[in-house]
């Protein structure tokens, strides 16, 4: 019988513990009892109700979604630097409501500059690579027009919108 380690890929917070995952799901342990660890990128998971524990699974998808997700944001001119978030709602006017309409999680990019992207997951009907050529032209766009962005949402295909801060 072959054991073979499982190696962190990714880093995720729950609350605030911060958890290594393997590339097919695990949640190996704690970020205290990993080495290694320093290149990677932490996903702050804020949903409700969800407290992660070393041995727990998370759809492979979406690590792999999260992953080139933050890879290639980094090559979006003015979308760095950023943090990632994974949330199960979102509010709207002053509501929460289902942040996919799948009843998924979705994935937020928070920019230091002050605006949010609603990334949707990876289970969204517009690929990745529409996503993130659509937030390019989005910001492209605000830059060229002088608009500070609050909200850009790219979650629901051909219909993104995005907001303006007042």
């Amino acid at each position: 019988m072959n054991i073979q380690e499982r190696v962190p890929i990714l880093l995720w917070q729950s609350e605030s513990t911060i958890f290594g995952l393997s590339q097919d799901g695990v949640v190996i342990a704690p970020l205290s009892e990993l080495s290694g660890t320093s290149h990677l990128v932490t996903v702050a998971d804020k949903r409700q109700g969800v407290k992660m524990r070393a041995g727990m699974w998370i759809d492979p998808a979406q690590i792999a979604f999260a992953q080139q997700l933050v890879q290639r944001l980094s090559d979006i001119q003015g979308a760095a630097p950023f943090t990632v978030q994974y949330v199960n709602s979102i509010t709207v006017n002053g509501h929460a409501e289902p942040a996919n309409r799948a009843g998924a999680g979705c994935y937020i990019v928070v920019s230091a500059r002050g605006w949010l992207v609603y990334m949707g997951d990876a289970v969204n009907s517009s690929s990745l690579d529409h996503r993130l050529l659509l937030l390019r032209q989005i910001l492209n766009t605000a830059q060229q027009e002088r608009v500070q962005l609050a909200t850009i949402d790219l979650r629901f295909g051909l219909r993104p919108t995005y907001t303006v801060q007042s």
